[in-house]
């Protein structure tokens, strides 16, 4: 007896059915689904306006704090001067003040030891290597929709899955006729700032110049990157670096910084066998809030009489 065409429909989609559960093509087009139904990519003023919020709203919150600061500096000279290399652990402090509504921060160290070695207190007094200051106070302008007016922005969004993995802005800085009165001294700088997708923090800096004035007359390429990471203050977590790495290398061709910064008069000058490297690795732990002590100087109450001020002579 022949089967009904419905039984044969029945049979024929159970059929299709388990061919694709075995061969897993039914997964891959529930994924596909799953994609379609995802959010859609941010847009650059998207990324851009979050970005302001959160910067601002550490700028708000974030207290003084004193951390331990760990460098390793090093100086590749070639032959003339041969490698050298110097551990500094330090306090870092920064210090926040806010004037006519903007916050200030102010950073600063006290060397502890070289090498190893303990300074005692009026050794502490002496300059530490020489590494990057500002990221913990500015970094996060560098993307941002105030910055805008210095930098070129290029958005990338990174996926895994149909998930969003990383987001990425490329930077680079605005020709000298297009760029904002305020905008720091063009210098052709270019880099990268990496963002988390799910707490839109930035997670990562790199900023590349390609010719920068090291010393005096000793001018190459100069890169940095600072890492971002989630450090906690009191009882309140904070994005901010954790490690922050340099590399800078002198080129004797170079005659000027992209700046505009000229070498002094004479041959170039030269640092070991004109090609020396400089590095440096700052890791930062410890972290702690600065506690600002109080005392009483004298009793005060609301109704306090005020001062008096001796009557004017006639």
């Amino acid at each position: 007896m022949n089967a009904s065409p419905r039984a044969t429909a029945v049979n024929c989609f159970f059929g299709l059915l388990r061919l694709f559960l075995c061969t897993g093509t039914l997964l891959a087009l529930i994924s596909l689904y799953a994609q379609a139904q995802s959010a859609p990519d941010p847009t650059l003023e998207e990324v851009l306006a979050r970005l302001d919020r959160n910067r601002i709203e550490f700028y708000d919150s974030v207290p003084n704090f004193f951390c331990s600061e760990h460098v390793v500096s090093e100086m590749e000279a070639g032959s003339t001067w041969g490698w050298r290399r110097t551990v500094t652990d330090s306090i870092f402090r920064l210090r926040r003040t806010v004037v006519k509504h903007v916050a200030n921060f102010e950073e600063s160290r006290s060397v502890k030891a070289i090498n190893g070695r303990a300074l005692s207190q009026e050794e502490q007094t002496i300059k530490g290597p020489s590494i990057l200051t500002g990221v913990f106070g500015s970094g996060l302008e560098t993307v941002s929709t105030p910055s805008r007016a210095c930098f070129r922005y290029k958005l990338k969004v990174h996926r895994s899955h149909g998930e969003m993995e990383r987001i990425e802005v490329d930077f680079a800085d605005l020709p000298k006729a297009e760029r904002g009165t305020d905008c720091p001294t063009y210098e052709n700088v270019s880099g990268k700032v990496t963002i988390d997708p799910a707490s839109m923090e930035v997670t990562r800096i790199e900023r590349h110049v390609p010719e920068y004035q090291i010393f005096p007359g000793v001018f190459g390429p100069w890169t940095w990157t600072a890492e971002y990471g989630q450090v906690l203050l009191g009882k309140e977590l904070f994005w901010m670096p954790v490690k922050i790495r340099s590399k800078a290398r002198q080129d004797t061709n170079a005659e000027m910084s992209a700046s505009g910064i000229g070498r002094r008069a004479g041959p170039p000058a030269r640092i070991g066998d004109g090609h020396t490297t400089w590095t440096f690795v700052a890791t930062y732990t410890d972290f702690h809030r600065t506690q600002v002590s109080a005392h009483i100087v004298g009793s005060m109450t609301k109704e306090a009489a005020p001062e008096e001020k001796p009557s004017p002579k006639p």
